[in-house]
């Protein structure tokens, strides 16, 4: 692990990520909106805060996307930002070359077996899509999944299975709050699902 930098460092370095973010995600928009896409990465910013997340794991949230959906690489983030962002980035980017259920199960299996600042930067990104969700479908209705490639019952089995792989985060202090406000929200969107939700053991 990297010689931890002082704050003004990190502050440069946070600043750095955004111009970056900004940048990489020029044009896109959120998906099914007019909303830029950075608007997201800048939610997720603003929860690991709340959290009181180490600054690394912010500026892994800043850029958590940039490597999935844009023309970065993680060698970039390397290089750019050290190997410790570009390490919690990897490990929340997913290889689009297998199935929506591939990449998903893999996904939930490594968060559960995961560390503490992966589960909080997934914790931020998912509470930032629940959220619209949950408001675009109370707009929208059942039309509003026509946007996603997996319908509803697979987005309920995701979302569901993400709140008990992250149930650490539940007993901190830090974190409980955001948490409960996820599970609470994914409740209200797809209801609360107990049963067809493999252990992580069973996913592969």
């Amino acid at each position: 692990m990297a010689k931890k930098k002082g704050y003004k460092e990190q502050n440069e370095l946070l600043n750095k990520a955004i111009i970056y973010a900004v940048e990489k995600h020029a044009g896109q928009l959120r998906k099914g909106t007019q909303i830029p896409y950075i608007v997201h990465p800048m939610e997720v910013l603003a929860l690991l805060n709340e959290m009181r997340a180490d600054m690394t794991v912010i500026i892994a949230g800043v850029l958590h996307d940039t490597v999935e959906d844009t023309s970065a690489t993680i060698d970039d983030i390397i290089r750019e930002f050290g190997e410790d962002v570009a390490e919690l980035v990897g490990n929340h980017t997913e290889d689009k070359s297998k199935t929506w259920f591939q990449r998903k199960s893999q996904g939930l299996r490594e968060l559960a077996e995961g560390s503490f600042d992966l589960k909080c930067l997934v914790l931020a990104d998912k509470l930032s899509n629940v959220r619209n969700m949950y408001r675009d479908y109370m707009i929208e209705g059942d039309e509003y999944w026509d946007r996603f490639n997996a319908p509803f019952e697979k987005q309920a089995w995701y979302y569901n299975s993400a709140v008990k792989a992250m149930e650490e985060l539940k007993d901190n202090e830090n974190t409980a709050v955001r948490y409960n406000e996820f599970k609470e929200i994914v409740e209200k969107t797809f209801g609360h699902i107990t049963e067809n939700i493999p252990s992580y053991s069973e996913l592969f």
